[in-house]
């Protein structure tokens, strides 16, 4: 069934707007109900007694409103400083070019020792290995067994070391 209030949406949109005037809610179903005992007929007295609550209805829905607008106004300035930050942070961003190394990978000394420049391990002519980056001891990591507590066992040279630094050949079982 057709009726003339489902033929558009402008034409639904003033029929609602006209029901709730109506109403005991909206502004003319405020007048219309104006009267009443303690008031006479159509007074301000009682419109304002019947009134208070579509009054107070109509100041809370425009600070609604308006503070969804504040709030709408203030993420939308949030978003396009965001984005001009980015922008200017991007224009800023020049990647990073590896550096070339500086000379040869192995490099050989006359003591017999020799350093290894992609590695990082200078290598004495006794053969013992340290790491040049922290100036330990250099182990393969293969070879190492990690424990829990933080000692590990390096099983090329059977030596345990422990988590507070102490050293133990674990072949002899003496701290080296």
């Amino acid at each position: 069934m057709t009726s003339i209030f489902n033929a558009g949406t402008w034409i639904s949109t003033v029929w609602d707007a006209g029901k709730s005037a109506t109403e005991s809610t909206g502004m003319m179903g405020a007048l219309q109900s104006a009267s009443s005992k303690t008031n006479a007929p159509g007074s301000l007295g009682s419109f304002f007694a019947s009134s208070a609550l579509t009054l107070s209805s109509i100041a809370q829905t425009s600070v609604t409103s308006v503070t969804a607008l504040a709030i709408q106004m203030a993420d939308a300035a949030l978003q396009k400083r965001f984005s001009e930050r980015a922008a200017e942070a991007a224009k800023h961003n020049v990647p990073l070019i590896p550096a070339e190394p500086l000379g040869e990978r192995f490099m050989y000394f006359e003591n017999g020792s020799s350093l290894d420049t992609e590695q990082n391990i200078l290598t004495l002519s006794t053969g013992k290995k340290i790491n040049t980056l922290t100036g330990a001891d250099w182990v393969d990591p293969a070879s190492i067994i990690n424990f829990a507590n933080g000692s590990y066992l390096d099983t090329a040279n059977n030596i345990l070391t422990m988590a507070n630094g102490t050293k133990i050949n674990t072949i002899t079982g003496l701290t080296v």
